[in-house]
């Protein structure tokens, strides 16, 4: 009687490693589904694909910085470069003289 009771014991363990691994493997396949379906969509919309983790959003969270659609392009600044000299020029103080250091 006990070989059978560890034979069963067995055999249910194994069942049970067997389910789980189905289990895993079918939420792995689903994920892996949803990411490509969500790619298609994107690029059905004629969009690049956005791989941003969503997780942690809500009320309260941080703003979010995407640029809304129908916004007007940003404003473009041109500003004018110049060199900086590698050596610093000194501001003369008054009633300093250049050697009081």
């Amino acid at each position: 009687m006990t070989l059978l009771n560890r034979a069963f014991g067995w055999l249910l363990a194994g069942l049970l490693l067997a389910a789980g691994l189905v289990f895993t493997a079918s939420l792995v396949v689903a994920a892996l589904l949803v990411g490509v379906v969500a790619v298609a969509a994107s690029l059905l919309r004629g969009e690049k694909p956005s791989f941003r983790m969503h997780l942690g959003r809500g009320p309260g969270r941080w703003p979010d910085r995407r640029v809304p659609r129908g916004a007007a392009p940003a404003e473009v600044v041109d500003v004018e470069a110049r060199e900086v000299p590698d050596t610093p020029q000194r501001i003369e103080q008054p009633g300093r003289t250049p050697h009081d250091d």
